[in-house]
């Protein structure tokens, strides 16, 4: 019984000195989140499962906008498998470099911070699985590589027990550059020849 307690006091620690945003305040360039979020973006990404396995891929567009303190993220995913997933993300910016957001599939109310060149998001997203959707808790961290590029990183619980993570990045693009359509139906050289 001791051990067990030893244990979950020692997660309970490393919980508590798990980075924080402001760890990041003096790191270049600053993440602006509406100035990065603003036009069209791709986005190319993987999935893993709690074994560290990519269990799948995706990409997608996103188009963003704003206006003032209030914007839309519209997001197309096109997953490897065949899935194609709509989301449209509402976001307004609160005191200094906090925002919150809402969307379809996300419970509540999602609350990000930023500093220098990282942002933090926490939300709650619904996950169906047959007839049943699981509300797994999402960790997610942006950090701006350059002024077209950032590395998003997101861990995955459920109940508190980790069950994968997110890795993708996405970048800022001409309109022609969006994929429009899943790159995975392409047909490969051998099928587009005939062979």
């Amino acid at each position: 019984m001791r051990n067990w307690l030893l244990l979950i006091g020692l997660a309970a620690c490393t919980a508590c000195a798990s980075a924080g945003v402001q760890n990041y305040e003096a790191q270049k360039p600053e993440f602006v989140l509406e100035r990065f979020f603003d036009g069209p973006l791709v986005a190319r990404g993987a999935l893993y499962d709690w074994s560290g396995n990519v269990s799948r891929r995706f990409v997608a567009d996103i188009r963003g906008s704003w206006q003032g303190d209030e914007g839309e993220l519209q997001e197309v995913f096109w997953w490897a498998d065949g899935e194609e997933q709509f989301r449209t993300w509402k976001i307004s910016r609160k005191a200094g470099k906090a925002f919150e957001g809402t969307a379809g599939d996300i419970v509540g109310l999602a609350t990000g911070e930023g500093a220098g060149n990282a942002f933090n998001w926490n939300y709650i997203l619904e996950v169906p699985s047959g007839d049943t959707k699981y509300k797994v808790r999402m960790d997610d961290w942006i950090y701006l590589l350059d002024d077209s590029t950032v590395l998003n990183r997101t861990a995955m619980t459920f109940w508190g027990i980790p069950v994968g993570e997110v890795v993708l990045t996405i970048q800022k693009v001409d309109e022609d550059e969006l994929y429009g359509r899943s790159p995975f139906d392409a047909p490969t050289d051998s099928t587009a020849s005939g062979g």
